[in-house]
């Protein structure tokens, strides 16, 4: 299996972003949940999305960034000291959650 992602976590790199989930919305778009593994990204920034073996699928945009109870935010960054803990749930307009999957990745 062909993995974009090591154990050690690094800050300074370009965003790298591991789905573990996605979630559909009423209206159509979805949410994919996961871990940022390096880097940051910001609302109306457009990332790359690959799929699980790492063939880049398609561009999308970021609609939205939720941080566990923390709510909306306008940055998915790495945790300063590249600790764990940087989860966060990332909205994308305009595609399903069919459109994804689960241990693929969005990167800038």
């Amino acid at each position: 299996m062909f993995h974009l992602f090591s154990k050690k976590k690094k800050t300074g790199e370009p965003f790298l972003f591991r789905i573990e989930d996605t979630f559909a919305m009423k209206n159509g778009d979805c949410v994919l949940a996961g871990e940022v593994t390096q880097g940051s990204i910001h609302v109306e920034d457009e990332v790359q999305y690959l799929d699980a073996k790492g063939n880049e699928i398609r561009k999308v945009r970021i609609g939205g960034i939720e941080y566990g109870r923390e709510g909306l935010r306008e940055t998915a960054a790495l945790n300063p000291g590249g600790t764990y803990g940087s989860h966060y749930g990332i909205l994308i307009k305009g595609h399903s959650k069919e459109e994804f999957e689960i241990d693929g990745s969005l990167r800038a």
